[in-house]
């Protein structure tokens, strides 16, 4: 447990004192693999020998003077929301003084490097994405069947109150009143019959 905590605390003692302490940029192996008109972006040497961080001046970092040296501080040096300003000056003195994009974006990267192997989030990283969006699909609406109207029933005929429904087969008149079969039958037979009386009372 005590192990532990003294690990934690040499941690967090060392995090700080690399924060807290000035940029130490010109010593890495990236920066001496840029070109010399690279490194003038970030460091220039006045008469003297003394070096100045002319990155750290350009987005407005307080410097720590020595005999030989005005650096910035790590924490200021690499702070994630002063990067995208240091890299696009980066970006646009590199590309002017060695009239090449490939020294521009060597820098940059340099640059970014360092930061993050000194404990700070590369902007870079942090930017936002943008996201692929959903793309539309194709709905054409196509008509839907319409239902058709249904046949509708037909009014049926309805019994006549007081009035006996005639037997099926049985003719109606113009006159609306419906007469029975059998019923013609019979004046027929007495119309007949009154005819064939008259006759055979002439005859005799």
């Amino acid at each position: 447990m005590f192990l532990c905590l003294l690990s934690s605390t040499l941690f967090i003692a060392r995090a700080y004192a690399q924060s807290n302490s000035p940029q130490s940029f010109s010593d890495e192996a990236m920066f001496s693999s840029l070109r010399p008109c690279a490194q003038l972006c970030f460091f220039y040497t006045y008469s003297g020998g003394v070096v100045v961080d002319e990155l750290g001046k350009r987005i407005s970092c307080s410097i720590t003077t020595t005999q030989l040296s005005r650096l910035a501080k790590n924490d200021c040096f690499c702070r994630t929301d002063l990067q995208p300003s240091a890299k696009v000056f980066i970006s646009t003195c590199v590309e002017a003084l060695c009239s090449n994009t490939n020294d521009a974006r060597s820098a940059t990267s340099a640059y970014g490097s360092y930061c993050t192997a000194n404990g700070f989030v590369d902007a870079a990283a942090t930017a936002d994405q943008p996201t692929a969006t959903a793309q539309p699909t194709a709905t054409a609406d196509q008509p839907t069947a319409t239902a058709q109207p249904t046949a509708t029933a037909q009014p049926t005929a309805t019994a006549q109150p007081g009035r006996p429904t005639p037997p099926l087969g049985t003719p109606v008149p113009s006159s609306g009143y419906r007469v029975s079969v059998t019923w013609n039958i019979f004046l027929s037979g007495v119309a007949s019959l009154l005819a064939l009386m008259s006759w055979m009372n002439h005859a005799c």
